[in-house]
This record gives C-alpha cells, structure tokens and sequence, in this order.
C-alpha cells in the first residue's frame, strides 16, 4: 500500500521525500534506512563488523561500542564543548520474532510498523506485538485510532485491533488529519473521505497533501495551490512543490527556490533556500549548499547552515545531527541552541516520534528516550539498500 512517511502528520515519516509522489511509498519502504528511499532521514555511515552474537538465549546479544567523551564543536559554531560520553546500554538476549527479525518503524500513536517477510503488522511501546503481520502494507496510526492498510491491491482502514472500519476500495490512501480526513485516489485523481469512508471532496485533483491548520496543499495541472475543508480554492495554484502549512507557515518552491508563504499565500521568507522543510517547533531545517541549518518564523538563522545532515527538532526539543569528524560519523541529537544532547554513538537515527527515537546501532534497531536511555533494546533491522 502506499503509505505516507513518518515525522509528518499526514504522509508517515516525520523525514521525507519532498516530492509527494515519492513521499507515497509502499508500507515496506517504511521499515528501509529513509536515504534509501529517498527521504532525509538519516542514512548510516558504512556500518562497523558486527559483533560476535552471543549463543545465550534465544536470541544474539548486541552489544554497541562504548562512545569516549569527546569534545564536539558547537553546530551554533561557537566554540568547542566536551561532552559527557553517553551510551546505549548492551542489548540483552532476547526471543526471535516469528519469522525472522522484523523491520520497524517510528511510532505513532503508541504503535510502530512491523514487517516479517512479506506481511505488515504492528508493535506496541514495549516491543511487543501487538497486531501480527498479515496486510500487504500499513500506514501510521492517525490520533483518531485508524490506520491505512491495504489488502489485495486495495486501501482501507483499521483500528488498532487490526479490525477494518472502512473496506478496502481506494487506489492508494493517506493518513487521517486533525480536520477528520484523509486523501485517497479513485482512478487516476485525488480527493478526500471523512472517518465514514465517504467522499467529502470528491476525486479531481492531480496530487494532493493531506490537511493541515485547515488547508491541504493540491495540484492542479503543473502547479500546487490550497483549499479548504470544503474543497473551495483558498491560494491560487502558483507553486512550482509545496509542503503543509505548520505554525502558520508553508514551504514553497518556485524557480528551484524555497522559500515560505502565510495562509493568505504572501511570501513572509522569500525564495532563497536550496531546501526548505516544514517549520516544527519553532524552528525550520533548511539546507543551504548541501549543509543543514535552522532558522526562525522571520527567516534568521538560529543554527548556521554547517551541520551535514539534521532531523526536523520535535517536541522534545531535539532533532537528530551528523556532526563534525571527529564523531567518526556516527548520528547524536542536538538541542535547538546546536549544543549536544545525546551523544553520537548511533550509526543511524530518527526522529523522535510519539516520545521515542529509532536508532541504529551494530546493525541492530532499538528505540531511545529523550535522555538518550534505551527503551526498546536494539533486537530488530534495517532492509539493506
């Protein structure tokens, strides 16, 4: 099924494609190191020999290398700071899943992706599972309680039972907004279904985003517009790719150029950025000759445009960060002044979503806290490229 990516609200993966074309991707694209589909998430570094796996147990400890204090210059660029040496604790050994080691996502809503082989399912926050593989693909869960899945070629929803609520008829089909609805295309266009499964917007459109602060980003012939919940046009189409409005603010891109517009559609940041993504609080990751900054509403940096590759900052005021070489190129989380708040030690990261962190370490796929504590320990994988 397609499915949307996860850090945003409405195509899973807070970290995406840009082109909401490739931002729709099959529910297995989900479970792959985001670069290799595409996205921004972090893609790792080539990864270091495995550890020996412990014959304990049922399953292979994974034991992650012990990261020194170092000192870490500043991403602000002021100065070098030496941070206190943060880890992951070892792995303990832990029960083979059926079928193999399963490929995870982030969470959402309390639940995260699951695949073993074939199938796609669900766990919950303590690892286990709590919907077993059995659709061809999934989509995040919605704050609503209903996730895209698809069954036979054909998109519908489920609650977190794994019980269908709307059948599966739809092409292919987003996530649920705030606003109650969720994009799906009929035939060859675009429209939107409330929670019932009914049309609210009938099917017209080229491409669309799903609804955000009350517009929804469409295309109608080679540029994108918005319209409201009722489908009336609110900005003209007049973009050449846009993102969702976020505290007040919509990335837009004209003449290879990204920039911001408000909800009337004026430029409150002009077009100037290599790359511009959504604002996420308070700040906006743009990237600027192939380097990550952030900036504020006013469009002054807060972070220079240095750091090699970043994550949008979340509620916890963390996003995750590549930093200079001396790091050996391993992934940590920066808080929104650039300082270190959890130091690189992961060979790739994600942002945190719905209170955890997916990180990657030794090969091996865990989940983290905002203090950096292992939560889930590293028992899962990455599909390889």
């Amino acid at each position: 099924m397609t499915v949307h990516h996860p850090h945003a609200a409405g195509r899973v993966v807070p970290d995406v494609p840009r082109d909401p074309a490739r931002r729709r991707l099959l529910g297995y694209l989900l479970a792959l190191p985001l670069a290799a589909c595409g996205g921004t998430g972090a893609p790792p570094p080539s990864p270091p020999p495995p550890t020996p796996a412990s014959s304990a147990g049922t399953g292979s400890t994974v034991v992650p290398p012990s990261p020194p204090t170092v000192a870490i210059s500043s991403a602000v660029g002021g100065g070098t700071a030496t941070v206190a040496s943060a880890r992951i604790a070892a792995a303990t050994p832990t029960q083979a899943l059926p079928g193999g080691p399963g490929l995870v996502s982030d969470f959402s809503d309390g639940m995260a992706l699951l695949q073993i082989g074939s199938r796609f399912g669900y766990i919950d926050r303590t690892g286990a599972t709590a919907i077993p593989p059995q659709f061809d693909g999934v989509d995040r869960f919605a704050p609503n309680g209903l996730a895209g899945a698809q069954q036979g070629g054909k998109t519908g929803y489920i609650d977190k039972a794994g019980k269908q609520v709307i059948p599966f008829r739809f092409a292919l089909g987003g996530r649920f907004s705030a606003e109650g609805l969720a994009e799906v295309q009929v035939g060859a266009t675009w429209g939107f279904i409330d929670e019932t499964g009914t049309l609210a917007i009938p099917p017209q459109f080229a491409n669309v985003w799903g609804f955000r602060e009350g517009l929804a980003a469409v295309k109608v012939g080679e540029k994108w517009g918005y319209i409201n919940k009722t489908g009336m046009q609110i900005i003209p189409p007049q973009f050449d790719t846009t993102l969702w409005f976020s505290e007040g603010r919509a990335a837009i891109k004209v003449n290879g150029r990204g920039g911001y517009i408000d909800q009337s559609g004026t430029a409150v940041i002009a077009p100037q950025f290599d790359v511009a993504e959504d604002f996420s609080n308070g700040l906006a990751r743009v990237n600027v000759h192939g380097k990550d900054g952030f900036i504020t509403p006013t469009g002054a940096f807060a972070i220079p445009p240095t750091i090699d590759v970043a994550g949008d900052f979340t509620v916890e005021g963390l996003a995750y960060a590549r930093l200079p070489a001396q790091t050996g190129g391993m992934y940590g989380f920066i808080a929104k002044d650039g300082s270190v708040a959890i130091l690189p030690q992961f060979e790739e990261a994600h942002s945190f979503s719905d209170g955890l962190a997916r990180v990657q370490v030794n090969r091996a796929v865990g989940f983290i806290d905002p203090t950096g504590k292992q939560v889930i320990p590293p028992k899962f994988v990455q599909r390889p490229d």
